[in-house]
């Protein structure tokens, strides 16, 4: 990855920490150690490097806890969002790519410690306006800031309610659209109508609210529409 000028922006789930990625990040890759499995919650994380001083917390504090010697995992205090990783062997910051604002800067380059992968974690590669899964494959579907970027939404949004047989669960951000912008975004949504006017015909159990700076959409297969 190359050297740039352009800044980017990041935090944690409930909005109480921001950061600044100064610059392009030094790699992207993905970890399958379970050390990050555990930190994480999830089979693998992606990490994005920076070096130190292009990395900027400019809203709250990023809380740090040492998880084995000389190594320090940081996260939100208040929502327990886990946004970095530093060692006393490592001279860059390691940030957990889905905690920026825009993660299509993200291209993992590599994937370390694989022994420990969850032998059955499938990924599939695919539009999520024609995705390769039978009807009512999952209980739970989550898709989240992948709406804003799809020009055809509402066939999106059929293809995740298609493919889900209990719960959908939907996160897109929270932004006023401007007349200029280099946002790649082609959707913005700054008020809760914006984006339920894209999930018509809304269930009526739907719940959508502002968490920090996104919505956060639910809603269940068998309840009725509005």
């Amino acid at each position: 990855m190359t050297e740039g000028s352009e800044d980017h922006q990041g935090g944690c789930f409930c909005g109480a920490v921001r950061y600044t990625l100064h610059g392009q990040p030094t790699y992207a890759g993905n970890c399958h150690c379970r050390d990050c499995q555990r930190a994480i919650g999830a089979s693998f994380v992606t990490w994005i490097g920076a070096k130190p001083e292009n990395f900027e917390v400019t809203k709250g504090e990023v809380a740090i806890c040492e998880t084995s010697p000389g190594v320090y995992r940081g996260f939100c205090g208040r929502c327990g969002s886990s946004l970095t990783f530093t060692g006393d062997d490592w001279t860059d910051v390691a940030i957990t790519a889905a905690s920026l604002d825009d993660t299509s800067i993200v291209k993992p380059e590599s994937n370390v410690y694989l022994d420990p992968a969850i032998p059955n974690a499938r990924f599939e590669e695919a539009m999520v306006e024609r995705l390769p899964f039978d009807d009512n494959s999952f209980d739970t579907v989550i898709c989240t800031h992948v709406l804003e970027h799809i020009l055809d939404i509402r066939q999106a949004v059929a293809e995740l309610r298609r493919v889900c047989r209990g719960k959908t669960i939907i996160v897109v951000p929270k932004e006023r659209e401007y007349s200029f912008t280099f946002n790649p975004h082609l959707h913005f949504f700054p008020y809760p109508h914006s984006f339920l006017r894209q999930m018509l015909p809304v269930p009526t159990d739907a719940v959508c609210e502002q968490i920090g700076r996104d919505f956060f959409y639910t809603e269940t297969v068998a309840s009725g529409l509005a």
